[in-house]
């Protein structure tokens, strides 16, 4: 089994826990509107809706179109002597940079249906737990960017630190 099938098969199984989550969240998007108590379509869609598509076609394009994440990693690992030492840490880190960006942009429209949301439903303004929901938000985003297309600077990172050869 070479690195490409391996990553294949990496892609693969983050696309069905990806679906798997998404499908386990369900109750969680639902209790969320609901809890709201507000009658508009628009934060259906934006709360329930969206989020759950996001993750549901993120998760199933991993899992029927592997060879576009594969070929990205092993092109960015060809280029350095650590796709020899690392495969399984390059494929690793591009499936969890793919998990976090499309879990961070499912976040970011529920936080930003909510921020829309009229005054008496607590729309329009976010409180300090908003604040710090959108900050991880978009720290999980940036993460994810960088763990998906960078992450060949991210192994050069851990072996000036020692810790990927171990």
């Amino acid at each position: 089994m070479n690195y490409s099938d391996l990553t294949n098969i990496l892609a693969r199984l983050a696309g069905i826990l990806i679906v798997a989550f998404a499908f386990l969240n369900i109750p969680v998007y639902f209790l969320e509107y609901y809890g709201l108590q507000i009658d508009s379509v628009s934060a259906f869609l934006g709360i329930t809706v969206i989020p759950f598509l996001i993750t549901v076609i993120a998760g199933a394009f991993l899992f029927f179109v592997p060879s576009i994440i594969t070929n990205k990693l092993i092109s960015n690992g060809s280029s350095t002597n650590n796709i020899e030492q690392l495969p399984m840490l390059l494929a690793g880190l591009g499936v969890l940079g793919a998990y976090l960006l499309c879990i961070g942009i499912s976040d970011l429209v529920y936080l930003i249906t909510l921020y829309y949301l009229p005054n008496d439903a607590t729309g329009g303004i976010f409180t300090l737990d908003r604040w710090a929901d959108l900050t991880a938000v978009i720290t999980q985003i940036a993460l994810g960017i960088i763990l998906l297309f960078k992450n060949t600077l991210v192994v050069k990172l851990l072996n000036i630190f020692g810790t990927a050869n171990d």
